[in-house]
């Protein structure tokens, strides 16, 4: 893009410092001051030093990467004291990975194209500061549903022959699984069509 300044997201940053400097929070507060006196040796004696100090070889390999994160991208964090009283910066990242990847990507649930869709508009609604409430009770009425013909003449027919009476009302009646009584055997010859 002609006349742009590339400016590294400071969530990368924090993410990627999150990721070497996890365990120890006091030198991740003293990166992060060399960071925006954007003081390049600093920044690199800090993580050496916590190279050196590392408990882990997996600890060891995140701080190599976000040394060479930091150094690839110095333009970009110089940019920060250059443009500083300009940009204000940007959360896009953040909120991506707050809104939507919460629930649809980096934690996953299953979900159909519609479910996707729907879930990702109502996270957008609740960060929004929206309610679920609300926006349901306000929103489009949906259609009713559609019953097939087919199966709507099948249920007609089974009703008025009466074949699906006695499984409704056979262990439906509370009366009905009671003790044995000449009542309970009566009301069970009833409910079967069975003559008493």
């Amino acid at each position: 893009m002609p006349k742009s300044v590339f400016v590294l997201d400071r969530y990368h940053v924090h993410k990627q410092l999150n990721e070497a400097l996890g365990v120890d929070p006091e030198r991740r507060r003293a990166v992060w001051r060399a960071l925006d006196s954007v003081d390049a040796r600093e920044v690199q004696r800090l993580l050496r030093e916590a190279y050196e100090q590392a408990d882990s070889e997996h600890r060891r390999r995140a701080i190599l990467r976000t040394a060479t994160y930091l150094r690839r991208n110095w333009d970009g964090i110089r940019a920060w004291r250059r443009w500083e009283g300009i940009w204000q910066g940007c959360s896009a990242e953040g909120h991506v990975s707050h809104v939507y990847a919460a629930r649809l990507s980096s934690r996953p649930m299953a979900w159909s194209r519609a479910g996707v869709h729907t879930m990702a508009q109502l996270r957008v609604l609740q960060a929004n500061g929206g309610t679920v409430a609300a926006a349901y009770l306000h929103g489009r009425t949906r259609p009713p549903l559609q019953v097939s013909s087919r199966w709507l003449q099948q249920l007609r027919e089974e009703v008025e022959t009466g074949r699906l009476l006695p499984a409704e009302t056979l262990d439906n009646l509370p009366a009905l699984r009671g003790h044995r009584t000449p009542l309970t055997r009566a009301l069970r010859a009833l409910s079967q069509f069975i003559a008493v």
